[in-house]
């Protein structure tokens, strides 16, 4: 019996062991996998927490700020430069490199990712340092923000490329108010007399930084074999593998070990519609209107705006955009067309000669075999959705990388 018992115990000994050393190499050489396995139930502001008052951008990006941050399926260290932004300071003398200026929301903050990771650190990165990125990116600015923003900051970087990452259907909503996540911003509205005019500047101040913001039993409970399982890398590349394939990814979600997808927002139903409202008319006539002064505010310093657009979600996997469409199957429900921003952005974009990087085509292409571009809940990009985009933004601008 005890040399039965010694020729089974060996064996599996050996195999924790082995276990074990792969765990502690795995933590050495490769930073943490993506963490589908563990929900937080304290969610912070990451414009309370990174993020100061503006009398003009109504908030703006705090200088030297180093800490965590936490959200329901992320967390990872935020550290933002002198100027109040991720990545690089670069002075504002111009070097010998070529300079590109990125301005966007939290995507190009890069909400739910490390500093090295978001996808204007990988642009460097693969260039061999030949370029230099400036990140201007704020977490919830709309497009009056950023074109404000330009005017203030960015001209000053004196960029040889200027990107401008719009997120339509959170843009076209952030445009409309003066006050936005619970922050008084500028707002611009039609004028009398044609196109638009600024409102709500100087913007009120608020009380409302340095905010943490905890939720109360709204998250979906995983259960504690998640929550053990967690804890190990080699665990969580796994289950990362396994979550590619359809079958397995639907037995993890059942037993709970993972969380369901969520699906898009239900204010941007409308952007879908093949027929819009006047409401979704006018709303695109303001953000174009910012986007015209921004084109040639940008044309008149010699230089040209790129617009990149980001998709929604639904947009990328047709599973979620069958569940979107059966939620608003009602007496909302229309004719819908899943590329429509894509297609109003684009007719803008070829209307005034502006080039345009059109995410959706290769993030719906590579979703077929990667179905988290996106964390489930906070839907921003993961590690590989900002690869994507740093491949493709160099692509569109005509510089070289290395894979």
């Amino acid at each position: 019996m005890k040399r039965a018992l010694r020729q089974v115990l060996k064996p599996l000994a050996g195999t924790v062991v082995g276990l074990l050393l792969l765990e502690v190499v795995l933590r050495l050489v490769i930073p943490p996998p993506i963490d589908l396995l563990r929900l937080s139930r304290r969610v912070e502001s990451e414009r309370g927490k990174f993020a100061r008052y503006d009398s003009l951008l109504g908030w703006d990006g705090l200088e030297n700020a180093d800490a965590d941050f936490q959200w329901i399926d992320t967390h990872h260290h935020v550290h933002q430069n002198r100027f109040g932004y991720r990545g690089t300071a670069y002075d504002l003398a111009r070097s010998d490199r070529r300079r590109i200026l990125v301005l966007g929301d939290s995507y190009v903050w890069g909400f739910g990712v490390e500093d090295a990771e978001i996808f204007t650190s990988l642009m460097e990165q693969r260039t061999g340092g030949t370029v230099e990125v400036v990140n201007l990116g704020v977490s919830g600015y709309g497009n009056d923000q950023e074109y404000l923003q330009w005017q203030q900051k960015g001209r000053l970087w004196n960029p040889d490329d200027v990107v401008l990452v719009i997120t339509p259907y959170t843009d076209i909503v952030d445009n409309l108010f003066p006050k936005r996540y619970g922050y008084p911003k500028p707002c611009f509205v039609p004028a009398d007399s044609g196109g638009l005019r600024l409102t709500n500047v100087p913007v009120p101040r608020t009380s409302e930084f340095s905010r943490t913001e905890t939720t109360a039993g709204d998250i979906e409970a995983l259960g504690s074999l998640a929550g053990l399982l967690s804890r190990s890398y080699l665990a969580r590349m796994l289950v990362n593998a396994g979550s590619r394939y359809a079958r397995v990814r639907k037995a993890l979600e059942s037993h709970d070990l993972i969380p369901r997808r969520l699906p898009g927002y239900d204010w941007e139903y409308p952007l879908y519609l093949t027929t819009p409202s006047q409401q979704t008319k006018q709303a695109w006539r303001i953000m174009f209107g910012i986007l015209d002064m921004f084109e040639r505010e940008v044309r008149e310093t010699g230089r040209r705006l790129t617009v990149v657009v980001v998709p929604s979600i639904v947009q990328v996997y047709p599973e979620l955009w069958e569940q979107f469409r059966a939620a608003h199957a009602g007496p909302r429900a229309g004719s819908l067309d899943v590329e429509m921003p894509d297609k109003v952005i684009g007719s803008w974009c070829r209307d005034r000669q502006v080039p345009v990087i059109d995410l959706l085509p290769e993030f719906a292409a590579a979703g077929k075999t990667n179905a988290y571009l996106y964390y489930p809940y906070n839907r921003h990009w993961t590690p590989a959705g900002h690869a994507l985009v740093a491949a493709a933004v160099l692509r569109g601008l005509g510089i070289e990388s290395e894979p």
